[in-house]
């Protein structure tokens, strides 16, 4: 549409922006409160309440009042016209057309950065006063009514600003220098919006959900009491506005449960942080604030304290006894939803003093006075209610999960408010973002909301000891690679450099097989320079060749480049893993609730490389659990909980094809060039899937050593115990006669460097061993070996 069709839809908020032109709407707000005093004031005066008064103060009072209300008319108008459309499409159109009237139809990227919702949503973006001035000052482009075309779109604001970023290059170019891209100029200004919109909204006492919220007077007088359950219990209390929005549709359908006629119980189900409780304060709020249905108004939310419930227990009659009084006072009072946050606990409490929980309550349960809301963990539901039937066909289940992304941000939107406000701190719109992508990607053992609240909070205390009062999104990045070791955000001189030579950093500890660094190096710069998918390990390898060439040493030297230390290496040998218990023994069991040894080693060390040893010779379920590993980055073990494999770099090692190469190499062939036979061998033969084989970063040959690389590889192992030896002050002295022996021992092409590595000790680290223990040698003595001492 043209600037001036849209500019037409604007013309509802016209009469409530000339207002604002006029007198602002907090000048309007203070000028009433002004009135509203000398009103109250002269009223006190003229009525003579406290003295006698004169006509005067009576003339004064009446016009004051006029006044007062003129102004109150005039606010009630502005209302009236502010919220005239509360839908989504035009919810900010009051805001749109205030800067749109402020606007020349030559300049209207202008007009946007020069009005004062245009500079704050700059300023949350990070973008400072200076150089948006700069920006303006440089610019050879303006951009005019004239040339705009505005698309449609979800709402007018959009509509607008994205017109403005897709049609004005220069301004295009200046935010995405940046870093700013469309999405984030259209969901930072809404944000922005909405915070000023939700200001004004607080203002409107006689709004129908806040008049709702008023209480009625003695409507809870005609229920009764429920005098011991009052002992083991507390009401619900709201103590902050943790997770508000979050957890809306869960709220809904335990609405929905508990307005049953009969068996109105819920058990809400989820893992540990995900705001299980939060769901039911959530539903509170809402029967508080009258929105609820009509079965639920007039309820009370009372917590019981199975802990202190049970510390009073001592024995089995005493607890069958009391429990059934708290259930028929509550059944009796009639308007308590009795809530149980530990229910696994007090079912379990109740099985090792020999009582069966479901025959004491089982009649409340099943009838229409009685309301439950039970709560459990995901591991004690499946391990200790699930198998009780019998009470478990009472209860509706409601399953929790943390939120999306998308959610979490919207919440993290509020609570950011409430920590700017104590903390004398401003959060700029990518930290928040940023917040939530590190926390989804980084920590998905912890729920979501939870990791990335506290990395709000870290961040906050990072720029605090630093005295800043502003938090960038590299305030996030930085704790990032300080918890994890992965290097994230901008790429420093010395990254930038180790990137650049990554090959020539693997050459220093792996000979020959140049092939393989290249790719390895290629997959890991894609990786760092923030191309690959965030969806899937960090990167993944599938390393073919024979025994001894270099696979393993291959592993170690990235773990040591790429997180920093070999320590971060995580092996398993896949030959272990070859029964038809395999997966169970990796991911657990109901037997094995302990989530498996894979689960449980990569809960321990999110962060580094998994070694898969032989990973031809595991079973075949085991290769489809690592298929959705490469392709997903996460996995569940055998209680539902996630494990994240997105922070690893996964590497399998496999001898499978060992006999092709070799047999390509004796004819002379050229190994990179027969790659994709190997490969199809390797899948006609049933060793691996070609669907696995297609999920992994790079299928690696590993060559078998030739005599040059054997040299190279004697030298280094030479090299290792010269090392070793320097630390007890003993100076070894590596001849080429020596290498020239290793490498004529330990020749062996079936296991490649290893041979090397046991002719190594059984020749010269057996003679240094001798000559030590002789005493032939002592510390600050030089020691050289001839062959003779080797034989």
């Amino acid at each position: 549409m043209s600037w001036n069709e849209f500019t037409k839809k604007l013309s509802l908020w016209a009469p409530a922006v000339t207002m604002e032109n006029i007198i602002s709407h907090q000048t309007r707000k203070i000028i009433k409160t002004v009135l509203l005093f000398l009103t109250i004031t002269g009223f006190v005066l003229a009525s003579q309440i406290l003295f006698v008064g004169s006509q005067r103060l009576t003339g004064l009072f009446f016009i004051v009042l006029f006044f007062y209300l003129l102004f109150l008319f005039s606010e009630a108008f502005f209302y009236s016209v502010f919220f005239r459309k509360e839908d989504s499409y035009s919810r900010f159109g009051y805001f749109l057309t205030l800067i749109i009237f402020q606007t020349r139809r030559t300049d209207l990227t202008k007009g946007f950065l020069k009005s004062g919702i245009g500079q704050t949503v700059m300023d949350r973006l990070g973008i400072d006063e200076e150089s948006v001035q700069d920006f303006l000052k440089r610019r050879k482009f303006f951009l005019s009514a004239q040339s705009l075309k505005i698309e449609e779109s979800e709402s007018l604001w959009r509509s607008y600003l994205s017109a403005i970023f897709t049609y004005d290059k220069e301004f295009q170019s200046f935010l995405l220098l940046h870093e700013v891209t469309k999405e984030i100029l259209l969901q930072s200004s809404d944000w922005v919006l909405s915070l000023i919109y939700r200001s004004i909204d607080s203002e409107r006492w006689w709004s129908k959900k806040k008049l709702q919220s008023i209480g009625g007077i003695g409507r809870a007088w005609s229920y009764g009491n429920a005098y011991v359950l009052e002992q083991f219990s507390s009401p619900l209390s709201v103590t902050s506005d943790r997770e508000t929005g979050l957890h809306e549709t869960e709220a809904i359908s335990l609405e929905v449960i508990l307005s049953k006629s009969v068996e109105a119980n819920a058990l809400i189900i989820g893992d540990d942080g995900v705001g299980k409780i939060e769901v039911v304060e959530t539903l509170f709020k809402k029967i508080n604030s009258g929105e609820s249905s009509p079965e639920l108004r007039d309820k009370k939310f009372l917590v019981f304290d199975s802990g202190g419930f049970i510390s009073q227990i001592t024995d089995k009659e005493q607890f069958e006894s009391i429990l059934a009084k708290i259930f028929f006072q509550t059944a009796e009072a009639g308007n308590i939803v009795l809530v149980i946050p530990d229910f696994d606990g007090l079912v379990n409490s109740a099985n090792l003093i020999g009582t069966n929980l479901s025959d004491i309550i089982d009649s409340y349960l099943s009838s229409s006075a009685i309301h439950i809301v039970a709560i459990s963990n995901t591991r004690s539901f499946h391990t200790m209610l699930e198998p009780n039937q019998s009470l478990m066909q009472r209860f509706d289940k409601l399953m929790i999960k943390g939120g999306t992304a998308k959610d979490i941000t919207a919440v993290l939107e509020n609570s950011v408010m409430h920590i700017e406000h104590s903390e004398g701190v401003f959060f700029t719109y990518q930290a928040i973002t940023e917040t939530v992508k590190a926390a989804e990607r980084y920590f998905i053992d912890r729920p979501l909301y939870d990791a990335a609240t506290d990395l709000l909070i870290q961040a906050v205390s990072k720029a605090r000891s630093q005295d800043r009062a502003l938090i960038l999104k590299e305030d996030v990045l930085s704790l990032i690679k300080s918890q994890t070791g992965i290097a994230t955000g901008a790429i420093s001189i010395e990254e930038k450099n180790k990137l650049e030579n990554l090959e020539e950093h693997l050459h220093m500890r792996i000979v020959g097989q140049d092939e393989a660094v290249s790719g390895i190096s290629n997959a890991l710069r894609r990786a760092r320079a923030g191309i690959s998918n965030p969806n899937r390990p960090i990167g993944s390898f599938l390393f073919i060749g024979p025994t001894g060439v270099g696979k393993t040493e291959t592993t170690k030297a990235l773990g040591e480049i790429f997180f920093g230390a070999e320590n971060k290496i995580l092996r398993l040998d896949m030959s272990e893993y070859n029964s038809s218990d395999a997966l169970n023994r990796l991911i657990g069991s109901i037997s094995n609730p302990d989530g498996g040894v894979l689960g449980s080693m990569l809960r321990e060390n999110p962060y580094g490389v998994l070694l898969l040893d032989e990973f031809e010779k595991t079973e075949n379920r085991v290769l489809d659990l690592f298929l959705q590993i490469l392709d997903e980055g996460i996995f569940s073990d055998s209680l539902g909980r996630k494990v994240s494999a997105r922070n690893l770099i996964i590497i399998a090692t496999s001898n499978a094809g060992s006999d092709i190469i070799f047999d390509i190499i004796s004819r002379r062939e050229n190994l990179s060039d027969k790659k994709d036979f190997i490969v199809d061998e390797i899948i006609r033969r049933g060793i691996y899937k070609p669907e696995l084989i297609n999920r992994f970063d790079g299928v690696i040959l590993f060559h078998p050593l030739e005599e040059e690389h054997l040299k190279k590889i004697a030298r280094l192992q030479l090299e290792g115990l010269a090392w070793r030896l320097k630390d007890k002050g003993i100076m070894f002295q590596i001849s080429e006669p020596i290498i020239n022996f290793l490498v004529e021992k330990g020749t062996d092409p079936k296991f490649g460097a290893r041979a090397l590595k046991r002719a190594l000790q059984d020749s010269v680290e057996k003679a240094v061993a001798e000559k030590i223990i002789d005493g032939n040698i002592r510390p600050g003595s030089e020691l050289s070996l001839t062959t003779e001492d080797l034989k």
